[in-house]
């Protein structure tokens, strides 16, 4: 006989119990969760352990004690259709009876709740005043029941459960920022009283304490003695309360006073090159900066040239150079009984220079360390500041750095990450720069774990594909310089890690691409063009005629006289002495004057109007006489001019282009047609007007014509869309996963968090009618914004801009558009913008 409990209306239910009927109980006692059932004399005793068991206590903890609006999600991490339950906590008491300077939200969680469930996954979320969900708290947390345990600890941040403060792992994270060295904490470190403090641990932990410290002591001497290293000593404030304050009500925070205890410090930095480089078989020859991971947690050396071959499932990933060499020999000596011989024959050429280069790059003299001047004050309890002697700047190797703070272990260095992105503001070039001897790359990627950057020898294709990791560099950005003459290569961007909105795998177009070869293809390295462009026309604005044309439509048509691999392209509107045929013209003219003439026929006999007239019927009556007594001369004086003639005979002395920035559109297909108002880069020319799509054509023939048109007095003004991109607001659309969103998702967009501006949920902002809001108010967005507007300026010599939708810009970054783009002179600038009410 089997029994089980069921909530009534709910998919929770409690375990199976087997009921013997031949038992001799009158009565029998069930525990929830428990699968034996009990006699009355056996039901006190399990009734005490069942009620520890039964319910799990919950402590969370966060640094800074701002516990206001926190709540947990709990769900059966057993039951995939387990919908979860919102618990709220019972309020803050003391960690535990060991910390009771220690603060944490306590939550009660009845595990009947969730019927038999041995694990429970939970997570912290915040609610505002008004009950909506503000702030998430993860990563998952997942509870395993474990006998005898009904109590765990949570940090903010963290998917790591203990049952005391003292488990969790006090880490110590060095980070370099200008000339700042910061030592960030989980959480203070005065939480750990016992194993932190100097000479303060109880004598049952003095020797196992002193072997961690003498262990400690070993690594850093032998890591100093191997090159330089800096050690400095001091005094700094540790933020733990005093005794009163630890006597205070629980609920009280705490907060840092004068009387707080001043702890000494020793901080050694001592260099450590990062692990070499596996080789692989990825490409041929990779250029790897030093810092660059495959893995977040993987190191990589500081080497210019590491050679990847087949030669690479030979080679460890810590051997020495010398032992490299063996390696490089004995392969060339044996390479005729490779089995990959015959792809590979040409790579045993190449070795020793490559082995050249890595051997010179190792032997290569760090730069000085930096010097601990003076701890700074700050007001974060998480953080130890330290004022430098020196400024670092972006290629200083800070990720082989390491930092000892004594009582910690060892931890290798990185450039300052911050948690809000709108902290970064890097100041510094993006995008490509070329040499003929090396190129270097920059690009805004503040969420990502690792950048790559993918080089290919062909505009489609895999052909000459490599994969050379980025290294991070401060303010957000991922920078490596590849030696070599990088003329003609194209390449794309891949941007991953723990952002779940990073997708692994997918390729973007640099957004500081100067020349694509589609919105979807690939980024060309064209190295330097010196395309002649005439000087701008000085005509004040006052004085300013304007004649907007699409560039397309101007000289497309058959009849323009425009030879057919101009029509439609940058090229076809610098054309002079291009005229309409002289007998087309004439017929145009008849057939319009017989169309007139009709007109007047049926004003004078409204009786025989015919609603659909031969235009070419021209009989010979009044009406008709008076209308064709003109043709002859209309076909004298008519302009039959096109393209560049017509437009200085319109008398204009401003030509406004309609968008030709890299916009959605097919540029291999000569029928396809838009306008270009939905951009998705804006450092390229559009290719569907260049003669060609995979060289640099777009960008020597919009030279040319914007040069045709200064030499012929005409000013040039860029119609800029600057309120929204061609970038999907569904992200699971890859197909229209662009620059932006694939490098840093929703930075450069404005976003609606839930419950805001009335929508239900969260969702990009769409003033613009097309799906998003660029978000120009944003440090990196300005600065885009700025540098595009610069470029187009200086490379093209364009002489103003109309900006389109104006009223979705911040006027900050329209203010710092008029006054510092070089094209806006004083009384020569020319900036305007429509505001439009779609």
């Amino acid at each position: 006989m089997t029994s089980a409990a069921t909530a009534p209306g709910s998919s929770n239910w409690d375990v199976v119990r087997s009921l013997n009927p031949t038992m001799p109980y009158k009565e029998i006692f069930l525990l929830q969760g428990r699968e034996q059932v009990y006699s009355g004399a056996e039901i006190e005793a399990a009734e005490q352990n069942w009620l520890q068991e039964q319910y799990l206590e919950i402590a969370y903890l966060r640094p800074q004690f701002d516990y206001d609006g926190w709540h947990l999600w709990l769900w059966d991490a057993d039951d995939p259709s387990s919908t979860g339950r919102e618990v709220a906590p019972l309020g803050r008491a003391a960690v535990d009876v060991q910390h009771p300077h220690v603060e944490a939200l306590v939550f009660r969680i009845d595990r009947g709740w969730f019927g038999p469930a041995q694990k429970l996954g939970f997570f912290a979320k915040k609610r505002d005043e008004h009950g909506a969900w503000t702030e998430q708290d993860g990563p998952d947390r997942l509870w395993v029941r474990i006998q005898g345990v009904p109590r765990v600890v949570s940090l903010q941040g963290r998917a790591q459960l203990v049952q005391s403060v003292e488990d969790f792992v006090l880490e110590v994270t060095p980070y370099f920022d200008g000339d700042r060295l910061e030592l960030c904490f989980p959480f203070p470190p005065w939480w750990k009283r016992l194993h932190q403090r100097s000479n303060s641990v109880s004598e049952m932990d003095a020797p196992a304490a002193e072997n961690a410290s003498s262990a400690e002591t070993d690594v850093v001497e032998q890591a100093a003695r191997r090159g330089q290293h800096f050690q400095w000593q001091g005094r700094a404030p540790t933020r733990e309360p005093t005794q009163q304050q630890m006597q205070r009500h629980s609920s009280e925070r705490v907060q840092a006073t004068e009387d707080d205890l001043l702890e000494a410090l020793e901080v050694t930095m001592y260099w450590m090159p990062a692990v070499p480089v596996a080789l692989t078989e990825d490409s041929p020859c990779s250029t790897v900066p030093a810092g660059a991971t495959d893995h977040p947690t993987e190191s990589r050396t500081p080497v210019d040239v590491v050679a990847s071959s087949p030669i690479g499932e030979y080679l460890g990933a810590e051997e020495s150079t010398s032992r490299l060499t063996d390696r490089f020999r004995h392969w060339g000596k044996n390479r005729k009984q490779h089995p990959r011989h015959r792809k590979t024959r040409s790579v045993a050429d190449s070795v020793a220079n490559e082995l050249a280069s890595i051997t010179e790059r190792i032997k290569t003299p760090e730069p000085a360390l930096p010097r601990i001047v003076r701890v700074r004050a700050g007001s974060n309890p998480l953080i130890l500041q330290f004022e430098l002697d020196r400024e670092l700047d972006e290629d200083f190797p800070v990720e082989n750095v390491m930092v000892h703070l004594r009582g910690f272990s060892p931890s290798r260095a990185a450039w300052r990450q911050y948690e809000h992105v709108d902290a970064y503001l890097y100041g510094g070039s993006l995008g490509w720069q070329y040499t003929p001897t090396s190129t270097v790359f920059r690009v805004f990627a503040p969420t990502a774990d690792r950048v790559v950057l993918c080089l290919y020898r062909e505009p489609v294709g895999s052909a000459g594909r490599r994969e050379l990791p980025m290294r991070r560099i401060p303010q957000g950005v991922w920078k490596i310089v590849v030696t070599g003459d990088l003329k003609g290569l194209y390449y794309t961007y891949r941007a991953d890690g723990a952002n779940k909105r990073l997708y692994p795998g997918v390729e973007v177009i640099d957004p500081y691409s100067r020349c694509n070869t589609a919105h979807d293809g690939r980024g060309l390295i064209y190295g330097e063009d010196h395309t002649p462009i005439a000087d701008r026309p000085q005509i004040p604005p006052e004085h300013t005629i304007i004649y907007e044309v699409n560039l397309r439509d101007f000289t497309i048509d058959e009849r323009s006289g425009v030879a057919e691999p101009y029509r439609g392209k940058y090229l076809g509107l610098a054309q002079h002495g291009t005229r309409l045929d002289e007998d087309w013209v004439r017929r145009r003219i008849v057939t319009s004057a017989g169309r007139a003439a009709q007109f007047l026929q049926d004003r004078a006999t409204p009786d025989s109007f015919d609603p659909q007239p031969d235009a070419t019927v021209t009989d010979e009556d009044d009406c008709t006489k008076l209308v064709l007594s003109e043709v002859a001369h209309q076909v004298a004086w008519t302009d039959r001019s096109t393209c560049l003639d017509h437009v200085l005979f319109l008398g204009v002395n401003t030509l406004q282009i309609m968008p030709v920035q890299d916009f959605d559109n097919d540029e291999s297909n000569p029928n396809d047609y838009h306008w270009g108002y939905m951009p998705v880069h804006f450092f390229s020319p559009d290719g569907w007007y260049a003669s060609c799509t995979t060289d640099a054509s777009r960008v020597r023939e919009l030279k040319q014509l914007i040069d045709a048109l200064h030499k012929a007095g005409l000013k040039v003004v860029l119609d800029m869309v600057l309120n929204h991109t061609a970038e999907d607001p569904n992200e699971f659309n890859l197909q229209a996963r662009f620059s932006f969103n694939g490098l840093a998702p929703r930075y450069y967009y404005r976003f609606w968090p839930d419950g805001s501006w009335g929508v239900p949920e969260a969702c990009y902002a769409n003033g613009s009618g097309c799906g998003n809001e660029f978000r120009s108010e944003s440090p990196m967005g300005r600065k885009f914004i700025l540098d595009m507007l610069s470029y187009w300026a200086t490379e093209y010599k364009v002489d103003g801009f109309r900006f389109d939708l104006m009223g979705l810009m911040d006027r900050e970054t329209l203010r710092l558009a008029c006054s510092s783009t070089p094209c806006h002179r004083p009384g020569h600038s020319y900036l305007r913008g429509a505001v439009e009410c779609w």
